[in-house]
């Protein structure tokens, strides 16, 4: 009989998750966000993306003053369209209209749009 030995080394990658929060201003028109801190190499892979109100909004600071700690009416947008070009990319960039809700599908009961984003994704080995 013919017996071989095998070894198998695995190697696991610490991976961080990151986080991208934001609150949108008054004006939104021709407004982007952009996710861009991956290093070279590692590409985007959205774990989770959701929007809220806010009704403590200060949209007139700067930057606009919002938190998800006392945030409601929360929506998961991770089947977005703009939201899932993300995977695979360096970088991205939304238009901020993903805050806008149709009057048919509005965000909750209680509000039509949503004024935060969290988006929580982590950067891996890509193109």
């Amino acid at each position: 009989m013919l017996y071989m030995d095998v070894c198998l080394y695995i190697f696991v990658a610490e991976v961080s998750t990151k986080t991208f929060a934001r609150c949108r201003g008054n004006d939104i028109t021709d407004k982007t966000f952009t996710l861009s801190d991956c290093p070279v190499g590692d590409v985007i892979n959205i774990q989770s993306a959701e929007v809220w109100i806010y009704t403590q909004w200060k949209p007139t600071k700067n930057p606009p003053s919002c938190s998800w700690v006392n945030a409601t009416c929360r929506r998961s947008i991770k089947d977005h369209q703009d939201i899932k070009k993300c995977n695979g990319q360096r970088s991205c960039s939304f238009s901020q209209m993903i805050f806008i809700f149709s009057p048919e599908t509005p965000l909750c009961a209680e509000h039509k749009d949503a004024n935060f984003i969290r988006i929580t994704y982590t950067c891996t080995s890509g193109t």
